[in-house]
């Protein structure tokens, strides 16, 4: 639970090709009848003050989570580096209070 009126922002990395998954979305897998995002999405939630994800697709059922979805600002399949710097970029431009980014 947050202790402060800090803004915390945290940034859930559901891109990537799911190869080892033959292209199905990991995320979407299911345990003890909740999906792996719904499970992550409930457990940050409780640590940080806004949540968003950062996906290159856009699906509807990522969009049912009602959170900001972020795509990668560097085109190409470039990791979860790209996912982490798209990330700062969005907290930088809404002006998250703890965050600082210079490019």
């Amino acid at each position: 639970m947050i202790q402060n009126n800090k803004q915390i922002l945290g940034v859930i990395l559901a891109g990537g090709l799911s190869k080892r998954m033959k292209g199905e979305n990991k995320f979407f897998k299911k345990i003890n009848n909740k999906t792996i995002i719904e499970h992550i999405i409930i457990k940050a939630s409780q640590q940080v003050t806004k949540l968003i994800i950062n996906a290159n697709i856009v699906e509807k059922k990522i969009q049912q989570y009602n959170l900001p979805i972020i795509k990668d600002s560097l085109s190409g399949f470039f990791g979860p580096l790209a996912g982490i710097l798209a990330a700062m970029e969005y907290a930088n431009k809404k002006k998250i209070k703890w965050f600082k980014y210079n490019k």
